[in-house]
């Protein structure tokens, strides 16, 4: 018997180590068009939102001016991050020196090339990968041509499918589809000197992305520049091909590149830390408890999603 009861306490013991949230992971981050590996550390302190609420904060329930109550539970819940050290970012070849337009590829072969060395270096790591705009579609690129076994999951802000297809789409939004298809192919070219009109998409490899990946699309609808339909597109090719760990967060609010500075940075916020609990991974146990009903509502059908776009309201339920 007390050789039962001892094999017994060893197993709940190793049960409960295998469900504690692994902390052997390394965020690797890439940067938007415009920005430079200095981002990062806006996602690692997410500075801007909490000046959107009240100084006192941290004194327990407080109204976030918004439509929601931030509730703190524990002296850590003043740490308010996306990503966290250990943190490894890098710069794009454009950003090298300021912004160099004919040095970027808009998420193609040389920033490809570049995330792969980042990569390289991190391999022996567990890696979180998280990205926005740019740096995002670079990320989906990278995991649809590349051996990356080591990432872990991937968060992704405003992902593009294709520039082509966003500028179709921004074209019929502007009520401007009469401009001919070639010159929508060609113009970015005219400002981005690396870019190839038939070079690499995300639409194009995201079937080739491991299928087991915990990934997370986040999109606003309130995006002029990334219509949150572009960012769908992906959702939906990944669910085509069987991705059963990805997930879609559609807000209604926050423009291009300042969704965690709107009325619904608290969705995007605690639905990031639900990600990482749902997949063992580091995260505020306070934020993951406020964000379980909406990462829940993160993999609707592609029915729900357009509707919600042809609505223009978000699918997530307060």
């Amino acid at each position: 018997m007390p050789r039962i009861m001892k094999l017994l306490k060893i197993a709940i013991l190793l049960s409960s180590f295998s469900l504690a949230p692994a902390q052997d992971v390394i965020y690797l981050f890439a940067h938007g068009l415009y920005a430079d590996s200095t981002l990062a550390h806006y996602y690692s302190n997410v500075s801007s939102m909490v000046a959107h609420i009240e100084k006192d904060l941290l004194h327990g329930k407080s109204k976030s001016g918004y439509t929601h109550s931030w509730q703190l539970n524990h002296p850590d819940d003043n740490a308010f991050w996306i990503i966290q050290n250990p943190l490894h970012t890098f710069n794009f070849p454009d950003a090298l020196g300021g912004f160099n337009g004919l040095q970027t590829s808009l998420a193609q072969e040389n920033e490809i090339k570049t995330l792969a060395h980042e990569y390289e270096k991190l391999k022996h790591e567990r890696i979180v990968l998280v990205g926005m705009s740019r740096g995002a579609s670079a990320i989906l690129n990278f995991l649809g041509t590349h051996n990356s076994n080591a990432v872990v999951a991937a968060i992704v802000e405003s992902p593009f499918d294709s520039i082509i297809d966003t500028l179709t789409t921004l074209c019929s939004l502007a009520g401007a589809s009469w401009v001919p298809s070639i010159i929508r192919n060609s113009s970015p070219n005219l400002f981005f000197g690396k870019f190839d009109p038939r070079g690499i998409f995300p639409i194009q490899v995201a079937h080739n992305i491991n299928k087991e990946l915990p990934l997370l699309i986040i999109a606003s609808l309130e995006d002029t520049l990334i219509p949150a339909a572009n960012s769908a597109s992906i959702y939906f090719k990944l669910l085509e091909h069987g991705h059963k760990h990805v997930h879609f967060l559609l807000l209604d609010k926050g423009l291009h590149a300042y969704l965690l500075e709107n009325h619904d940075a608290h969705l995007y916020f605690n639905a990031v830390h639900a990600f990482y609990k749902k997949y063992n991974l580091p995260h505020s146990a306070t934020f993951a408890a406020q964000g379980d009903a909406i990462l829940a509502q993160c993999q609707p059908s592609k029915k729900i999603v357009d509707e919600a776009l042809k609505s223009k309201k978000s699918f997530i339920q307060r």
